[in-house]
């Protein structure tokens, strides 16, 4: 009896089952009919139903099970352009990756989303310490080749920097900040961005062209006018005609020419007149500050402009009777900003003058990119040079005293200064160019440059501050000429200046030549690096001893010391203070 009540219930539950089944394909059927799917005659597989006891109480369909990871969806791609360098471009998936232009490096980076310590930067390469081990291939993204190199921890697989070059142009780098280790998700989303881009043959992706960054035109005075040239285009323009033009005694002469980084102005001084002026290349409309010279014995000069495109000037309050050697009143130096679009002079502050003397006043020569410097020496009546140059911080109304003889220069980011420091000139004969950390760093001197018994001087940071080009004299006569001179009395013993170029930062490396080493016919002066790539622009003068029957005309070039690439830019009887 119980067998065969057993039997039957096996026998139901088959039937059971088979019903259910036909009434699920029956189902199928219906919603296939309903949908329309074409070939869809044959039914699918069902599976067997399996019965198991339920642990823990069903959840609501909404709910994700704890501890699993939750779904990811699939979100709409959104594709940006960023112009890393001039004319080369990265082209990435605005989910994934943030383009930032940050303070401390001042050019565009590609941070993750997700993985933060993810970063890509082009060109900004890092110098590696011996505790990585460092392993070079190469790989092909669609139709181009990079050469890979990835640096580990030693003993390790994990990869904290992987750099792409790119035909010999563009370093790629991927790291992070304390050089972590790079998820290897990361590095593969750098391979996408890196595949999108060099489909779009590095450029940008139609409608972000606009974006490019803005290179100002590159200005100069050129016979006593001031000129501009436009890099991209080849262009030449003439602010100011008169020029040369003799007045009596005094010959109509400009200089001292200044370019906003939007390149829309260029800030002069002109040789007779106590006010600047400021032109307009888009309207040509001319400002002065004339209007705003409250008495005779005040004079406007040109400082520089702030990357904000704010104009830093210097108002010098005194003058001198050369005559009878006597100051009219004590000399007062202020520096205001010119607020050209709204017309009047914003006071910013009045540098310190440390000398007790009535004829003594500071002269202002520079300012920092965001204006929290400004460069002066201590300047005066009937008084001679070359002179100490000081850093004056607004910020702090403190005066930060280098000990250099000749300009120095802050950095872009505003966080270091170069100068030629003459504390070697007693044990080497040599003026060596150091670095200090701002404002009270530990100066650090690049004393390792090829060659000693020389004068290194006139310090320029590149755009991004990775680079450092200086000027290079060797004595006249040899060593001996200088034994016991101070180092104000080593400009009376200078020859010609050659160029060369050294990686920031980086106290143990070796300068680069970027013109003739010496140069007995030629006088080559740094004028400024542009402002968005390693190329820049530069003076060939003749030599400083040539007689006037062999006198060359000067020459303006544009050179890039990466590429190598270089070509003059302008010819004439003289060339002076090019700025870009």
């Amino acid at each position: 009896m119980k067998k065969t009540s057993l039997l039957s219930l096996i026998i139901l539950f088959v039937l059971l089952t088979v019903t259910a089944c036909s009434s699920i394909a029956e189902k199928l059927i219906e919603i296939i009919k309903l949908n329309d799917i074409p070939e869809a005659t044959d039914l699918p597989f069902i599976p067997e139903l399996t019965l198991e006891p339920t642990a823990a109480p069903e959840q609501l369909p909404t709910e994700t099970p704890s501890g699993e990871p939750l779904p990811e969806e699939e979100s709409e791609i959104v594709l940006e352009s960023v112009q890393m360098e001039l004319d080369f471009w990265f082209t990435f998936n605005t989910a994934k990756w943030q383009a930032e232009e940050g303070h401390q490096y001042q050019v565009p980076r590609l941070i993750s989303k997700t993985y933060p310590e993810c970063v890509i930067s082009v060109n900004n390469g890092l110098g590696m310490p011996d505790s990585f081990d460092v392993h070079t291939d190469h790989v092909t993204i669609g139709k181009t080749q990079f050469s890979v190199t990835d640096s580990v921890y030693k003993g390790t697989s994990d990869i904290v920097l992987r750099s792409y070059l790119w035909a010999d142009t563009h370093i790629i780098s991927v790291a992070g900040n304390g050089l972590p280790p790079l998820n290897p998700q990361c590095l593969q989303d750098v391979e996408d961005v890196l595949t999108r881009s060099e489909a779009m043959e590095f450029k940008a992706l139609p409608g972000f062209e606009a974006e490019t960054k803005i290179i100002p035109p590159i200005v100069y005075v050129k016979d006593h006018n001031v000129w501009a040239y436009y890099s991209e285009t080849g262009a030449q323009k003439q602010v100011t005609l008169d020029g040369g033009e003799r007045h009596g005694n005094i010959t109509t002469n400009y200089a001292n020419p200044k370019v906003s980084p939007n390149g829309r102005f260029v800030a002069y001084e002109k040789f007779d007149s106590r006010f600047i002026f400021v032109y307009g290349f888009e309207t040509a409309e001319l400002w002065t500050t004339e209007e705003f010279l409250p008495e005779a014995d005040v004079q406007d000069s040109v400082i520089g402009w702030d990357s904000s495109n704010q104009l830093y000037i210097s108002r010098h309050h005194g003058n001198c009777d050369f005559a009878q050697n006597q100051p009219v009143k004590r000399h007062v130096v202020e520096v205001f900003i010119f607020d050209i679009a709204n017309a009047y002079l914003k006071y910013v502050d009045t540098l310190p003058n440390e000398d007790t003397h009535d004829y003594a006043y500071p002269q202002s020569i520079d300012v920092s990119n965001n204006g929290r410097y400004i460069n002066y020496v201590p300047s005066g009546c009937n008084r001679g040079g070359p002179f100490i140059h000081r850093v004056y911080d607004t910020q702090t109304q403190t005066t930060l005293e280098m000990h250099s003889w000749w300009p120095m220069q802050v950095s872009n980011a505003e966080d270091r200064i170069a100068y030629a420091d003459g504390a070697w000139l007693e044990a080497s004969n040599t003026i060596w160019i150091t670095e200090q950390e701002l404002p009270n760093g530990f100066p650090q001197s690049i004393n390792t440059l090829a060659d000693s018994e020389l004068v290194w001087t006139n310090p320029h940071w590149s755009f991004d501050d990775k680079y450092v080009v200086m000027s290079k004299y060797h004595f006249i006569g040899g060593v001996e000429s200088i034994i016991g001179l101070e180092a104000f009395d080593l400009s009376f013993f200078l020859g010609n200046a050659s160029l060369e170029m050294v990686e920031s930062g980086d106290f143990s490396a070796i300068s680069v030549p970027i013109t003739t080493d010496n140069p007995q016919d030629e006088n080559w002066i740094f004028g400024a690096w542009s402002p968005v790539d390693y190329r820049m622009v530069i003076v060939r003068m003749p030599s400083y001893d040539a007689s006037a029957s062999h006198q060359q005309p000067y020459e303006l070039w544009l050179l890039n010391p990466i590429t190598g690439e270089a070509y003059i830019i302008d010819k004439a009887d003289t060339i002076f203070e090019p700025d870009w």
